[in-house]
């Protein structure tokens, strides 16, 4: 009977996203917000990569699976969850697309691409700045659309920029280790966060939270070393070098996802609340990086307006409560089927990605195969 049951929730929820998933090409861009969606001309139903990142294949457009196992209330993942009484919404990656018409600029590095001290020049738009979070994080995609430079404590002046660390990237890629890195110590840095991966990964975005039907990948969390231990678990190949600090019960990239027996809709959430409760639900929340006093956050890019940033923080708390860890989500399970979890994926995995109308590939279509019985 039980199982029935599980089983009739994952059917509802999965027909539900059917229904409310529509094409995910975001509009046109406006002069005001050029950095923030480039003019698109390409098929309906695919993707700009810079706008929703990386291959089908990766653990940020993987659904949850059938097979998911969660924790209970009671389970030290799920207490260590909900140890914190801060709940931060903020502008936390500045996503910059460059144009072959932008200056060239120089950026002073202290580790280029993790290696020693040099300079950096690359195309740029002007004025670009470090966003508001402590770790002044910017990524900036070069006019091909999805190659990227990555830094951290981003600072300065056009002409005149520095930053701490500085890393190359591809959106077309995974975004995230492509092999098991459970227990392992720090093996691959691809992006500046603490987790080894991508900036790009986990990120709102203004036109998904505030135009889209929905937001179709996981949301990246940071937690407090009150939360965090000291191991990682895939997707995570890195930890932060003040990891030792950390003295919780939840490991670097542990997913966390919303049951799908749990109703969202009846928690109070704005509209925007709904929408990243949706994605926690369908395709879960990866713990990426560290964050300080006691607090635990998610991130959107600069374009979200400071009215929806704080409707979305007030939000924010109700979310966290119906989270629960995921206790199988190891890389042979959840890439047997790309559902996370094992079984079937209860969402549609993400579609192919274009740019300026070059196909670019990296997709399988808005399908939900689980309910067809189509073989993955």
């Amino acid at each position: 009977m039980k199982n029935r049951i599980k089983s009739a929730a994952y059917l509802i929820l999965a027909l539900s996203i059917l229904v409310a998933t529509n094409a995910t090409t975001a509009p046109a861009a406006t002069d005001k917000e050029r950095s923030a969606k480039p003019e698109n001309i390409c098929p309906e139903g695919t993707r700009q990569p810079w706008l929703w990142p990386f291959d089908w294949t990766s653990a940020w457009n993987t659904p949850i699976g059938t097979g998911a196992q969660f924790g209970a209330p009671t389970h030290p993942m799920t207490r260590s969850l909900q140890k914190v009484s801060k709940f931060w919404v903020y502008p936390g990656i500045a996503m910059h697309q460059a144009t072959p018409g932008d200056p060239l600029q120089k950026m002073e590095v202290q580790s280029l691409n993790g290696g020693e001290k040099g300079v950096l020049e690359i195309l740029a738009p002007a004025g670009i700045i470090g966003e508001s979070g402590p770790d002044k994080n910017v990524v900036v995609i070069d006019p091909s659309g999805y190659r990227t430079d990555q830094f951290i404590v981003f600072e300065g002046i056009s002409g005149a920029y520095t930053a701490e660390l500085s890393r190359k990237s591809s959106l077309l890629e995974t975004g995230v280790a492509s092999y098991d890195t459970t227990g392992k110590k720090c093996v691959l840095s691809i992006g500046t966060r603490a987790f080894g991966g991508d900036n790009a990964g986990g990120l709102i975005r203004k036109w998904e939270l505030e135009e889209a039907g929905s937001i179709n990948h996981a949301i990246a969390l940071d937690l407090s070393s009150f939360q965090l231990s000291q191991d990682i678990v895939w997707p995570a190949s890195c930890k932060d070098r003040f990891s030792f600090l950390n003295w919780g019960a939840i490991p670097y990239g542990q997913l966390f996802a919303i049951p799908p027996d749990a109703d969202i809709t009846t928690q109070g959430l704005s509209s925007y609340g709904q929408k990243v409760g949706q994605a926690m639900q369908r395709y879960g929340a990866y713990v990426v990086d560290r964050q300080g006093a006691k607090a635990m956050s998610i991130q959107t890019d600069q374009y979200v307006s400071k009215e929806v940033i704080e409707i979305l923080r007030e939000d924010f708390p109700a979310l966290v409560r119906q989270l629960r860890p995921v206790l199988n989500n190891t890389f042979a399970a959840s890439t047997k089927n790309h559902a996370a979890g094992g079984g079937q994926p209860i969402a549609p995995h993400a579609p192919p990605m274009c740019y300026k109308g070059k196909m670019l590939g990296g997709g399988r279509g808005l399908d939900a195969p689980g309910l067809s019985g189509e073989k993955q």
